[in-house]
């Protein structure tokens, strides 16, 4: 049953003009199925308003997406890059934010444009997001914009703790060739603008490092993240899509690592939300190790250290070695990706 969003509307609208920094007027359409089947059926939908202004609306917290705008706001106290996120409305089970259209990248991106997307990109490797693709991940004012940051302190999944953090945001293009194509795959030429994109993963890790006691602190723009939770990515979105068009059923357990039976319960769990005409959504608290469906246990002791524990760790051991080997990483991926994939007709 989809909720009234009118009247949703109606009720939260005194929390939403301060934030939103206008009046709002009435609801003139309500647009349903933006992004992916979740949780029974819930999909984003785009609200337009009489004056022509867009909102989204969410069908659940939107706490990540209110401490991710908290982080940028934090890191502009500290810079001149004027960094943008989402004005969003948490309301528990739900909430509202405004609504950001992609925007085509010019030919030739500006320097303060590229080493915004350094700062962004450092954000992302750093605080451990995940699927950070082009649909999350949006190039609009001059900048790329987070507009699904629910992957947040996103654990390391059992077979994957070495695995260099920066490949795996989904903003880099992994593997090189293969796949949808990331969001830094159109904007940033390895040979014309790397510079200043590394100049700004640069500036902002050295933000994160330089501020990692303070802003960890339980009300710091990092710390406030301990008691939230984040979505759990066990496979590409993808895949449960080439499911769901072959009709369900099509998924193999997880490999080894993962234990054969928590795999079969992952699978369950796949093919009971896949069965509805879902995509699976998994989660776990920032701070723990548990893997879960909903309030439903899936794994105790899943992941062998917790998001928070990564993201304080890369805090905390940052350094000149470390920069470096994620730039070039991070070229050579940009790079591989330009070379290796087929030339559009």
């Amino acid at each position: 049953m989809l909720p009234n969003i009118v009247e949703r509307f109606r009720r939260d609208r005194c929390l939403l003009e301060p934030v939103i920094g206008t009046r709002l007027d009435p609801i003139a359409r309500i647009e349903w199925g933006w992004g992916d089947r979740h949780r029974g059926g819930r999909t984003v939908a785009r609200v337009t308003l009489q004056s022509g202004r867009h909102l989204g609306y969410k069908p659940r917290s939107l706490r990540p997406e209110l401490l991710w705008s908290k982080l940028v706001a934090a890191v502009n106290d500290q810079t001149d890059l004027g960094l943008a996120a989402p004005a969003v409305v948490d309301c528990g089970s739900y909430g509202w934010m405004e609504w950001i259209a992609p925007e085509p990248a010019p030919v030739r991106l500006s320097q303060r444009c590229l080493e915004r997307i350094g700062v962004i990109l450092a954000l992302l490797d750093i605080l451990q997001v995940r699927d950070a693709h082009r649909d999350n991940l949006l190039f609009a004012r001059d900048q790329l914009i987070l507009v699904d940051a629910e992957t947040v302190f996103h654990p390391r999944l059992p077979g994957f703790e070495a695995t260099p953090s920066i490949l795996l945001t989904g903003a880099l293009p992994w593997p090189p060739g293969r796949g949808p194509k990331a969001p830094l795959t159109d904007l940033v030429r390895p040979s014309e603008s790397w510079s200043g994109v590394a100049r700004g993963y640069r500036r902002g890790s050295t933000l994160l490092e330089r501020n990692a006691d303070r802003w960890r602190l339980l009300k710091g723009p990092i710390g406030a993240f301990r008691q939230a939770r984040t979505r759990v990515i066990l496979r590409p979105t993808r895949a449960y899509a080439k499911a769901l068009k072959a009709g369900g059923r099509q998924l193999r357990p997880l490999p080894e690592p993962v234990p054969t039976i928590v795999a079969a319960r992952i699978l369950a769990a796949e093919n009971e939300a896949l069965g509805s005409g879902d995509i699976p959504v998994f989660t776990a608290d920032v701070t723990g190790s548990d893997l879960r469906v909903g309030r439903r246990l899936i794994a105790k002791g899943f992941f062998a250290r917790s998001g928070w524990t990564e993201v304080a760790a890369r805090c905390r051991g940052l350094g000149t070695t470390d920069r470096s080997e994620a730039l070039t990483l991070a070229r050579d991926a940009i790079r591989l990706d330009h070379t290796g994939r087929p030339r559009s007709r």
